[in-house]
């Protein structure tokens, strides 16, 4: 008996009423209110199937990634994939069944259920996972061919051929595994959709940088660290890869999210936001910003992290930069001003 049948098998309980069918793609699955049910079967229908998205073989797809990861520790008896939160899950998701593109902007929005997957067992959680991919090397070629002429830039492939396009994830952890995808679906975005869509209250098909602006950081000297030892390459195009800076970002606060529940973030609702924006300019560059909406705190309304990577001087050197801002709940200023807090 697989995960899923098992899943069903126990009739998982978490009060889950009918959920509407979100319009767009900024739209998310309301909380569940009143009712009862099985979870993973609402959250198939109403998350992973819902507004267009196409369900797929969960098993079949995590064959897949695990058949093009290089196993992290060789003498390891867990697959690849084992290691793996469920924010880089879903970027490999989409990456390892997708060509690669280099002028691309990513939007992850993470949200959880703590379900009693059996009764009197304590709760464990689910993630729900949307992982958006806007492809912005036709825009930026446009933007080019404008400016000096169609016989001076070289032909579309150059700068990525391949629709914008969606995942959707519900992962859990079990078995050796940080995040066992259960359901899994995708979508191509057409156009019209991709330029509604909102990345940090900004368009998420700009050509400008977004990351960079979205918070008044604080000033910090901070050198991230590269992870060592990954199932999936670190460097791409001289800079991180998306799947680096997504687990730079995510791996302590996927371990502190999977603890225990928050106050404010155990019903579904998306309370994390990670956009990631690389090869904008003429240079290789990397920049993702994180945050943090969940923040159970009577001073801060929300936490931002900031990572930006760039070559460096000497082959497969980087120079990387990270950085924090302080969302408040209260005081004259949105932000804590730099080398400060909240009040």
């Amino acid at each position: 008996m697989n995960i899923k049948t098992l899943l069903f098998t126990l009739g998982v309980a978490l009060g889950a009423g009918s959920l509407s069918v979100a319009q767009s793609l900024d739209d998310w699955m309301p909380s569940f209110e009143g009712g009862g049910g099985n979870v993973l079967q609402s959250l198939e229908q109403n998350f992973t199937t819902a507004q267009g998205y196409k369900q797929i073989d969960d098993e079949e797809a995590l064959s897949t990634i695990n058949e093009k990861l290089t196993p992290a520790r060789p003498d390891s008896v867990f697959l690849p994939s084992s290691d793996l939160d469920p924010f880089v899950m879903a970027v490999l998701m989409l990456e390892l069944h997708e060509p690669l593109l280099e002028r691309v902007r990513y939007r992850l929005r993470y949200g959880m259920v703590w379900a009693e997957l059996e009764e009197g067992k304590a709760p464990l959680p689910l993630s729900l996972v949307q992982l958006d991919r806007f492809n912005l090397g036709p825009a930026i070629r446009d933007t080019v061919v404008e400016s000096m002429g169609a016989d001076h830039v070289a032909p579309p492939e150059e700068f990525g051929v391949g629709p914008h396009t969606s995942w959707r994830l519900i992962t859990r952890p079990i078995m050796g595994h940080s995040a066992m995808p259960l359901a899994i679906s995708h979508q191509e975005i057409g156009d019209e959709k991709a330029a509604a869509a909102t990345c940090f209250e900004q368009s998420c098909t700009s050509l400008e940088a977004i990351t960079e602006e979205a918070a008044q950081w604080r000033g910090e000297a901070k050198t991230p660290v590269a992870p060592e030892e990954t199932s999936y390459e670190v460097i791409r195009n001289r800079v991180l890869s998306p799947a680096a800076a997504t687990e730079m970002l995510t791996a302590d606060l996927t371990r502190n999210l999977m603890s225990e529940p928050r106050e404010s973030a155990y019903d579904g609702r998306p309370f994390i936001e990670l956009v990631i924006e690389t090869g904008l300019g003429q240079d290789s560059a990397l920049s993702a910003a994180l945050h943090d909406t969940a923040m159970m705190d009577d001073s801060i309304k929300a936490y931002w992290e900031l990572l930006q990577a760039m070559p460096g001087a000497q082959e497969g050197e980087l120079m990387m930069h990270g950085d924090t801002a302080y969302e408040c709940r209260r005081g004259g200023s949105k932000f804590a001003p730099p080398a400060s807090y909240c009040p």
